[in-house]
């Protein structure tokens, strides 16, 4: 029976871990600017294959390229840097307007959108680094999922709005009205429904799609909060509380299914699935954890809440600060 790698610590944060599609492979970016390849086997602590100086900050978010081969990634100045995998050169620059860059999204081979914290959204043709269009949404980011299939883009706002756009013209769909959540994450869990995580209420918010104004659904999961999301399939997600609970939750009929790990000692950053590997990842202050979506999946009784409530992207502007571990 195939057994999990060993978990790693690590000297400098990991801002983000993602597995790549295929292979035993997985990609790290960090709080000094570099991203990291590394191989990972059962059993053993993943190897590091390469470590690649990309930015002069801290990496706030990548995305891979549709071969797997580049990443886009940016840190908090206007740039948005591609880099060859093989090779570790950069390949290309895509320059915005606004700073304070906080996360990437790709649409099929030639559309990435790049957001900035107050709102700005760029679009760019990657092939010609051309930007397509600037949309300024005035709202504070929160969280920015797509669907090549919907042809929609959704921007989630700290002022508790969703704005819906469409990818053949970029213009409006629709905005929600105003929430009592404020979304952190979000998935597509199906042909017609998209849900978001909940930063405040420790619940799901479900959409169907082209409904933009109000949740048709709202999943309760009994944690405190939910700041990351990964879907399994169309039934069943993980997802990670601010207070360190890595839990399992399935959809319709919604209810906890169990966990992996009550809480995590340190502040998680981003999680990731591998359902190939059967294998979840998560980054953490001190390093990168790893389970097996089914082995160790545990019973969800006797659940604690906890009132520490912190998130990655502030925990990246305190470690910048020079109070972050000050305030632990």
């Amino acid at each position: 029976m195939p057994t999990k790698p060993k978990d790693i610590k690590l000297k400098n944060v990991a801002t983000l871990a993602k597995f790549k599609p295929n292979g035993n492979n997985f990609i790290t970016s960090h709080m000094d600017g570099r991203v990291r390849i590394y191989e990972y086997f059962e059993s053993r602590k993943p190897k590091r294959r390469a470590s690649i100086k990309i930015h002069p900050g801290p990496v706030r978010s990548f995305v891979l390229d549709e071969t797997s081969q580049s990443i886009f990634s940016c840190c908090d100045e206007k740039t948005v840097r591609r880099t060859d995998l093989e090779t570790i050169q950069v390949m290309q620059d895509y320059t915005c307007e606004n700073d304070d860059l906080a996360c990437l999204y790709r649409f099929s081979e030639k559309i990435l959108v790049s957001t900035s914290n107050d709102g700005q959204l760029t679009i760019f043709d990657t092939l010609s680094s051309k930007i397509i269009k600037k949309i300024d949404i005035g709202e504070t980011f929160t969280c920015m999922i797509g669907s090549d299939g919907w042809k929609t883009l959704m921007y989630c706002s700290s002022e508790g709005f969703l704005h819906a756009y469409s990818l053949k013209n970029w213009r409006l769909l629709d905005k929600s009205d105003l929430q009592e959540d404020e979304y952190t994450c979000g998935a597509i869990i199906s042909a017609n429904k998209v849900l978001f995580g909940s930063s405040q209420k420790g619940r799901f918010c479900v959409y169907n799609r082209n409904e933009w104004g109000n949740p048709s659904d709202i999943l309760y999961t009994s944690t405190s909060s939910i700041d990351h999301v990964e879907p399994i399939d169309e039934s069943t997600l993980v997802f990670t509380a601010l207070d360190g609970f890595v839990g399992s939750y399935h959809t319709y009929p919604s209810y906890l299914a169990g966990y992996y790990c009550k809480r995590v000692p340190s502040i998680i950053t981003s999680c990731s699935v591998s359902t190939e590997a059967d294998l979840l990842m998560i980054s953490h202050e001190d390093g990168l954890s790893f389970w097996s979506l089914e082995q160790d999946l545990l019973s969800n009784t006797s659940l604690k809440k906890s009132s520490k409530r912190q998130n990655s992207n502030n925990m990246i502007n305190r470690i910048q600060s020079g109070n972050f571990f000050s305030d632990l």
